[in-house]
């Protein structure tokens, strides 16, 4: 490559290789382009989690849905005993905490009606008590807020599995969509879709999926083995704290473990001083710390 100086004589610029601008060009790129996914990468990444007392709230307030969490495997029938128009869904329920969407979160696979179900608490008028929430996510990603009915959840034992709970759609709007969310024992439960076109029409049945529980069951509170030590059900998962190990029930209780183990441990020890009033002898935190 050659440049013309001021006396119009030609002088030879010497390159250290063949094409080194489009070279230099091509780095330049590819740093930009690094630099990009880090910043998004960074941006995406971080999750920020509730306080332990604002997350106790929240596993207070849907502490009779506790025994959902795990993994379900159903079928989905939009005619009721009828396998015309049938298919198969999974369904995998685990607690989420983070900052203003804390809750239980249903995720149906492949979700062919329905992707999500997020379960969730927000204050009512009166600030010790908390209202149930259903989020619902359609299979064209629109969301809609369900709020519970009325007399819907025939629970009458703290210790009894079975429950129903209804969340409807707001009644001033022209068309309505309702989820019933059946319990039906530790290892069988429906989810029950229907919409209707306005709130004096019959509802009209979506579609319902029974769901057995797949692999190990998941029971509410301590039934014999390691207890989560973030919500207080069984613990199935192991994670480790300076050298010794706990149990969680989910992979959300674990990501809130992970972002604060030391406060994750004290706070779940407070909760068991309180619960065995006092007592020095405290077999269940031996029993969960081996």
């Amino acid at each position: 490559m050659s440049v013309q100086t001021m006396s119009g004589k030609p002088i030879r610029c010497v390159t250290s290789g063949p094409g080194i601008v489009h070279q230099m060009l091509e780095r330049t790129r590819l740093c930009a382009f690094a630099i990009s996914c880090v910043t998004l990468f960074v941006a995406g990444s971080p999750t920020i989690y509730e306080d332990d007392a604002e997350r106790q709230k929240v596993i207070q307030a849907l502490s009779g849905f506790s025994s959902f969490v795990g993994e379900w495997r159903g079928v989905a029938q939009p005619k009721r005993g009828s396998s015309a128009g049938a298919w198969s869904e999974k369904c995998k329920v685990a607690w989420q905490f983070a900052e203003g969407g804390s809750g239980l979160v249903f995720r149906l696979d492949p979700g062919q009606q329905f992707r999500t179900l997020t379960l969730m608490v927000r204050d009512s008028g009166d600030t010790s008590a908390k209202q149930q929430i259903l989020i619902a996510e359609d299979s064209a990603g629109l969301k809609f807020e369900l709020s519970p009915e009325e007399s819907t959840n025939d629970q009458t034992k703290s210790d009894d599995v079975s429950g129903v709970w209804s969340f409807a759609t707001n009644s001033s709007q022209d068309a309505q969509r309702r989820c019933t969310i059946r319990a039906i024992s530790e290892i069988r439960m429906t989810l029950l879709f229907e919409e209707r076109a306005s709130s004096t029409a019959s509802w009209k049945r979506l579609s319902e999926i029974g769901l057995t529980r797949a692999g190990e069951k998941l029971a509410k509170g301590n039934t014999g083995g390691p207890q989560c030590i973030v919500t207080g059900g069984l613990g199935t998962i192991r994670v480790e704290h300076d050298g010794k190990a706990y149990y969680v029930c989910c992979e959300g209780c674990k990501q809130a473990f992970d972002a604060d183990p030391a406060g994750t441990i004290q706070d779940y020890r407070d909760r068991l001083s309180k619960e065995s009033s006092g007592s020095k002898d405290n077999k269940k935190d031996k029993d969960n710390v081996k």
